[in-house]
């Protein structure tokens, strides 16, 4: 079984051409899934025929009940039913990293596969951030196909990805503000206290907050 065979397979899945693989890319909030170059290089080296099975390592962060892990699992479904059993993907039942920590986890080999969120390291993926622009898209599917393919097309991948392969990127719908407090103006804002994370704090602060 060849790696450009794996990487084809992998990225077909998730970009939707099987049903899970849709519904898979459809749930996932804002983040982008990644391999590391290095140790599936390691695996496909170790593989002496295509009858043998190979367990692709897949870095999790979050607790089962999370829809995040519910569409990992569908993924992993969806890789083994499309490769037809000869590959597997083992899904962490806990934390190897923080949520920042988890890109250096695939660069570093310790795990095959990833989910990173781009706001949980600003500065480090700077044309990644056009994925946070507001009123960009109405809906998380026409944003994460839109953006996925702009962000493949200028090559940003090569410059902000060394040392790993980015499979697909994700974005989210539009954010919505939850308040007790009525909000129907800004001048309702006034004086009401946010809680930002990520990014978005440097976009909060570059409104005024």
């Amino acid at each position: 079984m060849e790696r450009s065979f794996l990487y084809k397979l992998v990225r077909q899945i998730v970009f939707g051409i099987t049903k899970k693989g849709r519904q898979f890319m459809l749930n996932i909030n804002k983040g982008y899934f990644l391999s590391g170059a290095v140790a599936i290089g390691t695996i496909m080296a170790s593989v002496p025929t295509s009858a043998q099975e190979i367990t692709l390592k897949f870095a999790n962060w979050l607790p089962p009940v999370h829809h995040w892990t519910k569409t990992a699992r569908a993924f992993a479904d969806s890789v083994e039913q499309a490769s037809g059993g000869k590959i597997k993907v083992s899904i962490d039942k806990g934390p190897l990293a923080k949520p920042p920590g988890q890109f250096d986890l695939a660069v570093n080999g310790v795990r095959d596969m990833i989910m990173h969120v781009a706001a949980y390291t600003p500065g480090r993926f700077v044309f990644y951030r056009m994925a946070e622009v507001p009123f960009a898209t109405k809906n998380s599917e026409t944003g994460s196909v839109g953006f996925a393919k702009w962000y493949a097309k200028h090559g940003f991948e090569k410059e902000e990805f060394k040392g790993a392969k980015l499979m697909a990127a994700f974005v989210h719908g539009p954010g919505l503000l939850h308040s007790k407090k009525e909000i129907k103006t800004l001048e309702d804002l006034k004086g009401v206290k946010i809680r930002v994370g990520g990014g978005g704090v440097l976009i909060a602060k570059s409104l005024g907050a």
